[in-house]
C-alpha cells in the first residue's frame, strides 16, 4: 500500500462546547473511517484549552504534508501557536 498522506488537524476544543466535540469528531471520521481514509492519516492533539505540548506539536506538524485548521469566531492562543508553528 502506498504511504499515506498526514494531515494535521488544528481545532478550538472549547471546555463543554458540544458543537466543537461534534466538529472534531465528524472530521475523524471522515478521515479515519470513510473512504478518504485510504489516502489520508489523520494527525491531531486531543487536549482542551489549546496548550499543546511544544516538542509534541512541532513534531507532528513536521511530519504532516496538510494542516487543516477550522477556525471559530475567535482565535485562541493556542490555536494561534500552533498556526505560527506550522507556518515556521
Amino acid at each position: 500500500m502506498a504511504t499515506k498522506t498526514k494531515i494535521f488537524l488544528s481545532s478550538p476544543m472549547p471546555r463543554g462546547n458540544a458543537l466543537w466535540e461534534v466538529i472534531r469528531d465528524s472530521i475523524t471520521t471522515l478521515f479515519e473511517h470513510g473512504p478518504l481514509s485510504t489516502f489520508f492519516e489523520l494527525i491531531k492533539i486531543d487536549t482542551e484549552g489549546g496548550e499543546a505540548p511544544d516538542a509534541i506539536y512541532v513534531e507532528q506538524v513536521s511530519e504532516s504534508q496538510i494542516v487543516l485548521t477550522v477556525f471559530d469566531d475567535e482565535i485562541r492562543q493556542g490555536q494561534r501557536d500552533e498556526i505560527n508553528k506550522a507556518i515556521e
